[in-house]
């Protein structure tokens, strides 16, 4: 019976000294090229025409909110305190300018126009280190028609080499309404 409990202790001990610290978010002045660039190849994925016009809003939006956290839970089969987590990380991010190329027809808008009923914008959130899987980081994406209908998506980034890449986009289960 001590052996097994020695060997369970030593099979702990090791599991927790071979897990990494969690990673630090980015400090970016700016969202990269490479995260809208992302979101440009997943949308054209999505069968989203290379002549549609996207309005993108030119800076991060608040988009970390309880209901977006438990849906970052959700991809990664995992729950918690969204709403805990959302206030922590809101405290930790402010708005920074999007950076964007012309892989996309991005038109940069400051805001969402309401009244443009028909304008697909993305807004994108601050990086922030996700909550669920310490190692990644990311930004939240939220594609509307105007500000209605939104599809949402993770964009996860790992650091290599003090190199930020992306991985693949992923949507989000989140409804709103």
């Amino acid at each position: 019976m001590k052996f097994v409990a020695w060997m369970m202790f030593l099979l702990l001990a090791a599991g927790c000294a071979s897990q990494k610290p969690p990673i630090a978010a980015p400090k970016w002045s700016e969202v990269p090229t490479v995260v809208t660039d992302a979101m440009c190849g997943r949308l054209r994925g999505e069968a989203i025409s290379g002549d549609s016009e996207i309005a993108i809003v030119e800076t991060t939006q608040p988009l970390i909110t309880a209901r977006s956290m438990q849906a970052l839970g959700a991809i990664y089969n995992r729950a918690g305190s969204p709403a805990a987590m959302s206030q922590n990380m809101d405290s930790l991010v402010n708005p920074i300018p999007v950076r964007v190329t012309q892989l996309c027809r991005w038109k940069p808008v400051a805001a969402i126009d309401p009244n443009a009923h028909d304008e697909m914008v993305l807004q994108l959130s601050p990086p922030f280190v996700n909550p669920f899987a310490p190692q990644e980081a990311g930004v939240l994406a939220r594609l509307s028609l105007a500000g209605r209908d939104a599809q949402w998506y993770w964009v996860p980034m790992a650091q290599r080499n003090g190199v930020w890449l992306i991985g693949i986009v992923l949507p989000m289960d989140l409804h709103e309404g």
